[in-house]
């Protein structure tokens, strides 16, 4: 998903768990740039990326 950046230092201060998902073979972004950028900025962020996926990451995450 693409829109405005969220800014780093409001994610410095969230004091919660945080999971993020991120598809590997995104076009749209560089995924493990991204995962790095929030574990950095996010004390207590689980980043996970999944390799063989794209786009379709939202699709099947939806109900």
């Amino acid at each position: 998903m693409t829109g405005p950046r969220p800014d780093p230092e409001a994610l410095r201060e969230l004091n919660m768990p945080v999971l993020l998902l991120l598809a590997g073979s995104s076009r749209t972004h560089d995924t493990y740039e991204v995962a790095a950028k929030a574990s950095a900025l996010v004390s207590r962020a689980q980043v996970d990326v999944v390799p063989e996926l794209g786009r379709r990451l939202t699709e099947l995450l939806s109900p």
